[in-house]
């Protein structure tokens, strides 16, 4: 039926869907969900997201300078460094192989493969192998494989 609603030129949105099955005449069914459901549909509820679910902070096999902290709570991935003096959380997840040097990172998502030098990193999401250098990013989202930086 999605295929159906979209060549009649009808757009995602929350609730259309559902009332064109309805005028239809199409029998929609509800389901109980038990647990924690998200709408996770923009940054700041999926920021909000992470707040929620990061309760422990938990760090696998890293590499880390003396000279960095961890702020709890906190997700740190295997194979991540955190080099020179880095600052990371609170409310923050590095994915699995991230480089973090020289920066601060707080309530932000990072997935695996990033590398990010120089740069503070607050209420954001960087998607995987992205490269961030000598930046100060709020509130900002980076597609994956991206390469940003300000300067030499």
């Amino acid at each position: 039926m999605i295929d159906e609603y979209l060549k009649e030129g009808n757009k995602d949105a929350p609730g259309y869907y559902i009332q064109w099955l309805l005028e239809k005449g199409i029998e929609i069914r509800g389901y109980r969900f038990s647990g924690y459901w998200y709408d996770i549909g923009s940054s700041d509820s999926y920021l909000e997201a992470l707040k929620d679910f990061l309760k422990e902070t938990q760090i696998e096999e890293i590499q880390i300078s003396p000279y960095s902290k961890i702020i709890p709570p906190v997700i740190i991935k295997k194979v991540a460094k955190i080099l020179g003096r880095s600052i990371i959380g609170p409310y923050a997840y590095i994915g699995e192989g991230c480089i973090i040097e020289n920066s601060d990172v707080s309530d932000s998502i990072i997935f695996p493969g990033t590398i990010i030098r120089n740069s503070t990193i607050w209420r954001s999401i960087i998607d995987e192998k992205c490269e961030i250098r000598n930046l100060e990013l709020r509130k900002s989202l980076v597609g994956g494989h991206a390469k940003i930086q300000r300067g030499d």
